[in-house]
């Protein structure tokens, strides 16, 4: 028999999946061991929907939770070709998959996942105990991101302009370099790092080896010192901003409206479109707004095995 991994991994080359959902992300973010994958087949053998899942501990629980570094998972599903079908036909194929993944999920003390903004349909886990939140964030689809000089609101090109003869800005490899940037941001911010540096050197390094993640550094342009460094993942035409890094100080007042403009303008140049993710951080969402993206909502959706867990989450957020 298949293993559901294999018919996962089947799956995802077959549709060219979303870069957080693809094997080799889920195996170099969570470790091989550590995730799994729901799977819907018929009796033909063919695979209409998955769940991918990153399983770990918290407070000595099992629990799903969102893979580390990436912002969204929950089910993708292959639709059958509708022509002739009515609206109602797409609401029962997602209801029938998805029950058919739910059923396969292990029990666990706390499910948690982020789904994708194009997933508006989360009916069958409400009927199956899970809880959802709408969350946000900024996307410039292709277009816009092509005719993003006309988006830019005037006090924000202004401060692009401003930072051109202070910075230059580059694509590089030296993840090193923006580790040491990173190091040093979450330590300002009294943050902790998502992961241990070695792993984070793994990830980057990965997903740029594969051309699947680009690294743009901002260089002061007299001291030659790197102030800022954002981390981009992309795939299926489609860019994401994973990290970003940067220094403090008068001069680097506008630094991340420059580094987030190189970002759209490389995403141009590529043809993808570009999501922002980060946008319900209050201290970042007037920054994305400014760039004329589109605010998009997302579900996270989630379930507690007990009324314990349930007061930890409603109340800390756990």
């Amino acid at each position: 028999m298949t293993s559901r991994k294999t018919l996962y991994e089947e799956f995802c080359r077959a549709e060219n999946a979303p870069i957080y959902f693809q094997p080799w992300w889920l195996d170099v973010v969570c470790g091989p061991d550590n995730w799994s994958a729901a799977v819907s087949v018929d009796a033909q053998g063919r695979v209409w929907g998955v769940l991918p899942y990153f399983r770990t501990k918290r407070w000595g629980l099992s629990v799903i939770l969102q893979a580390p570094m990436s912002t969204y998972s929950g089910p993708l599903i292959h639709y059958p070709d509708q022509a002739g079908q009515k609206p109602s036909y797409h609401i029962h194929f997602e209801k029938k998959v998805y029950s058919d993944l739910i059923g396969q999920l292990p029990a666990v003390a706390l499910f948690r996942q982020n789904f994708r903004p194009d997933v508006t349909n989360w009916l069958p886990f409400f009927w199956n105990g899970f809880r959802q939140t709408t969350r946000y964030t900024y996307i410039l689809n292709k277009e816009e991101v092509r005719q993003s000089d006309a988006l830019l609101q005037s006090v924000t090109r202004k401060k692009i302009r401003q930072s051109e003869s202070l910075f230059d800005v580059y694509v590089s490899d030296d993840f090193d370099a923006y580790l040491r940037l990173l190091q040093h941001t979450y330590r300002r911010r009294q943050l902790s790092i998502p992961l241990p540096l070695s792993h984070l050197r793994t990830v980057y390094q990965t997903a740029h080896a594969r051309g699947n993640g680009i690294l743009l550094l901002a260089r002061h342009a007299v001291t030659r010192e790197i102030v800022a460094g954002f981390f981009l993942l992309h795939n299926n035409d489609h860019a994401a901003l994973v990290s970003s890094a940067q220094h403090t100080g008068a001069e680097l007042a506008h630094i991340n409206y420059r580094m987030i403009w190189e970002c759209i303008q490389w995403c141009a140049r590529q043809g993808c479109s570009l999501d922002f993710e980060g946008s319900m951080d209050p201290g970042m969402e007037h920054l994305l707004r400014a760039f004329g993206g589109r605010l998009t909502p997302y579900f996270q959706v989630w379930k507690t095995g007990n009324r314990l867990l349930e007061m930890m989450w409603n109340g800390r957020g756990v």
